[in-house]
């Protein structure tokens, strides 16, 4: 009896773990790099005060000297193509850098 009670605990673990290991892959966090045509701090103003409001947006920054933005967002939440449609939204002519 007792051993059954330890299979059926290990088992039930062995479950609970691998759910957890799901949600897991669920809420990756990826990043993307926009070219974007910011040239100033009122555009870079702009974008932080807007694009950290968009679903599952993790991180932003903002490069002025080499144009451009990075995005750090959950993959469960958000893609790269949405995150441009919201970036030209704003104003702003983009491209995903490769």
């Amino acid at each position: 009896m007792k051993k059954l009670a330890l299979m059926t605990a290990l088992l039930i673990c062995i479950g609970i773990g691998t759910t957890q290991a799901k949600d897991n892959d669920k809420k990756k966090v990826q990043e993307v790099t926009f070219d974007c045509q910011v040239s100033c701090h009122s555009c870079e103003e702009k974008i932080m005060t807007n694009i950290p409001y968009e679903k599952g947006v993790k991180d932003v920054s903002v490069d002025l000297e080499n144009k451009k933005v990075t995005v750090k967002y959950r993959t469960d939440k958000n893609n790269a193509e949405s995150l441009e449609l919201a970036l030209e939204k704003l104003g702003y002519e983009t491209s995903i850098e490769e």
